[in-house]
């Protein structure tokens, strides 16, 4: 997993134009911006969680400027996030290109 500093960050929920309503996640490291839209699965089945879980780790990296640690798997569309105090969680998502 790649690890990088948070210099900021955006948290939106909007549809994704099926009428569904999905995370889109945008990051600025140190390194380059990471964005992707995240959607609820079984696993996760509650999107206000999904954000609650994204938005608590970004803020208090960003604000201890402890590193997170991101890797995506684009053939299984997961992404997984390793945030500070927090286990490691995988969300179903695709990488946005920039």
């Amino acid at each position: 997993m790649a690890k990088y500093e948070v210099a900021g960050f955006d948290i939106q929920v909007k549809d994704n134009g099926n009428g569904v309503n999905n995370i889109y996640l945008t990051i600025n490291t140190s390194k380059k911006k990471l964005s992707y839209r995240i959607w609820k699965d079984e696993r996760y089945p509650d999107l206000l969680t999904i954000g609650k879980y994204l938005e608590d780790g970004l803020k208090l990296a960003k604000s201890t400027s402890a590193k997170i640690e991101v890797s995506d798997y684009r053939e299984r569309l997961y992404v997984f996030f390793k945030l500070p105090e927090q286990d490691q969680h995988q969300f179903s998502a695709e990488k946005l290109d920039q």
